[in-house]
């Protein structure tokens, strides 16, 4: 990841919003998350296509949350690289779905 990476999360959720920098994505974003995880995040891709600096992917997660509800979301990734980094990544999912198997974030989300 870049150090300046922005991360989206699209959608209205407790989950939904930009985190900026390399800094608010680990600590922010990836730590509350994986935290109410029981055993390590699988993410596994489906399908790719690239052009130029961008890269599109399309994936499929699966875990069981330490509260024992199963989470598997769909997902597509529209990331943008820049020096071979990944600059920008704007994520698609189900939402509701984030909703009823996640606790929200207890920063809640940057703006």
């Amino acid at each position: 990841m870049a150090e300046d990476i922005r991360w989206t999360i699209i959608g209205t959720g407790a989950w939904s919003g930009t985190w900026k920098g390399i800094e608010s994505v680990r600590s922010d974003l990836f730590g509350p998350l994986f935290e109410q995880f029981e055993a390590t995040y699988r993410n596994t891709a489906v399908r790719l296509l690239a052009e130029d600096d961008w890269v599109v992917i399309e994936s499929r997660g699966d875990v069981t949350t330490k509260a024992g509800k199963p989470y598997r979301n769909a997902y597509c990734y529209v990331c943008r690289l820049e020096d071979g980094k990944l600059k920008e990544v704007t994520e698609y999912c189900d939402t509701q779905l984030i909703a009823g198997a996640l606790a929200p974030p207890p920063a809640g989300v940057p703006a």
